[in-house]
């Protein structure tokens, strides 16, 4: 059983949305999952997560940028996971040709076997999706390529939390 509904999570993302300026230029960037790294694991994880997506940045030109990302990789236990979710990002230095963004996600990743731990652990489910959010440290250059250092506190039997990797390239819209 879902501890948050569908139609729940359908009116906060209906509100996140509207709380968006759509007259705002997005940058729209493609990207790569690259891998994870399990802290303290005591299990047998594939921390190569070779995967996709796409993403949408709003107000790339200011300190506070937001968006949304959609992809799927090959997850930690060998199996498909699709995703999509909300970033909040905050400049916190300009550099010659690059800044460095700290910020957070949050949204829904498809893990069919971590349903059941997840709400007994009381994490919001829907369907084969789970909550996950995190904080992430990005390193942007100016010739539009990122890398993104995410962490997701999950404290489970085999790990104390997970490290992830990716990066991506402008596509189009507004530049850095």
């Amino acid at each position: 059983m879902s501890i948050i509904s569908k139609e729940t999570l359908v009116t906060a993302s209906a509100l996140f949305l509207s709380g968006t300026d759509i007259s705002a230029e997005p940058q729209w960037r493609l990207g790569v999952n690259i891998g994870s790294y399990h802290i303290e694991s005591t299990g047998e994880f594939k921390e190569f997560n070779p995967g996709a997506f796409i993403s949408v940045t709003y107000g790339d030109e200011n300190r506070l940028q937001y968006g949304f990302q959609f992809g799927g990789y090959s997850n930690s236990y060998g199996n498909r996971t699709t995703y999509a979710l909300g970033f909040v990002n905050y400049r916190i230095k300009k550099y010659e040709g690059a800044e460095l963004l700290i910020g957070g996600f949050s949204g829904l990743f498809e893990y069919a076997n971590l349903v059941s731990y997840a709400e007994s652990a009381g994490i919001p489910t829907v369907g084969d999706m789970v909550y996950i959010a995190g904080p992430t440290l990005t390193y942007r250059l100016e010739n539009g390529i990122d890398l993104t250092l995410g962490y997701i506190p999950f404290r489970g039997k085999q790990t104390n939390g997970i490290l992830t990797l990716q990066t991506s390239i402008l596509w189009g819209g507004a530049g850095y």
